[in-house]
């Protein structure tokens, strides 16, 4: 083989290898202004792949982060109220409880948390 034809081939390899190819689990996010307030949501989806998710992979009755790559993020641009309680501005871990007949939803300032939470 010619080098120069050799040389074509590695760096078509190398070009291949250096694309950043997507996640399994991909990026969305969603905003909405809701009254005078900018509501921002940051998630990844998980791939299911035909695993039974809830009950299994993420047990009912445990705190559990929202989001497959990193934690789901929720951001309002002024305070807001949940459920009576005043919520400041700024950005939030979604936390959730599941099970099988309800779930409890939660903000958590420290958006690092990880898949089973423990809190």
């Amino acid at each position: 083989m010619k080098p120069v034809a050799l040389a074509s081939l590695l760096l078509i390899g190398l070009s291949v290898r250096a694309q950043k190819l997507p996640q399994p689990s991909p990026n969305g996010s969603v905003v909405q202004t809701v009254g005078v307030t900018e509501v921002a949501i940051n998630y990844s989806r998980p791939g299911v792949k035909g695993r039974t998710i809830f009950g299994d992979m993420v047990p009912y009755g445990k705190i559990w982060r929202k989001g497959a790559n990193s934690a789901t993020t929720i951001s309002f641009d002024g305070p807001v109220t949940v459920q009576g309680t005043l919520v400041p501005a700024g950005e939030y871990a979604l936390l959730t409880i599941p099970d099988k007949e309800a779930w409890m939803l939660m903000l958590n300032k420290n958006l690092k948390v990880s898949g089973q939470c423990g809190l």
